[in-house]
C-alpha cells in the first residue's frame, strides 16, 4: 500500500486483503461486543409487565331487548321518535346573512 503517491481513490482491493488477514481479530471483537450487549441485557431488571384476562358470557349480548318491542325499530316510530326529540327547538340563526347573486344584465 503506497500512501505517498498521488492517486486520490480507495484501494478497496488492500482494504478487502487487510480485512481477510485481520479476520480472527475482527470475529474476536464482534463476538466479544455481542456478548458483553447480551449479558448486560440479561442482568437488567423486568421493569415493564403486562396481563390480561378475556372474560366470555355464556349467554349473547341482548341488545334489542332494551327497545322492549322489535317493532320500535320500525322507521314510522323512528320517524316519530325524532319529530318528538326535536319539537320546541328553534333553528339556528345563520352565521352568514343570505347573499344573492344579481340577476345577469340582459
Amino acid at each position: 500500500m503506497d500512501f505517498g503517491s498521488g492517486a486520490s481513490g480507495v484501494d478497496l482491493r488492500a482494504i478487502w486483503h487487510l480485512a481477510v488477514r485481520r479476520r480472527w481479530i475482527i470475529l474476536a471483537s464482534a463476538v466479544t461486543l455481542f456478548g458483553a450487549v447480551a449479558l448486560h441485557t440479561l442482568r437488567q431488571p423486568r421493569i415493564y409487565g403486562a396481563s390480561t384476562s378475556i372474560v366470555i358470557d355464556a349467554a349473547p349480548p341482548r341488545i334489542l331487548d332494551a327497545l322492549r318491542q322489535p317493532e320500535d325499530l320500525s322507521l314510522d316510530r323512528v320517524a316519530a321518535g325524532v319529530a318528538e326529540a326535536t319539537e320546541g327547538i328553534e333553528p339556528a340563526a345563520p352565521l352568514f346573512p343570505r347573499v344573492d347573486a344579481p340577476a345577469p344584465a340582459a
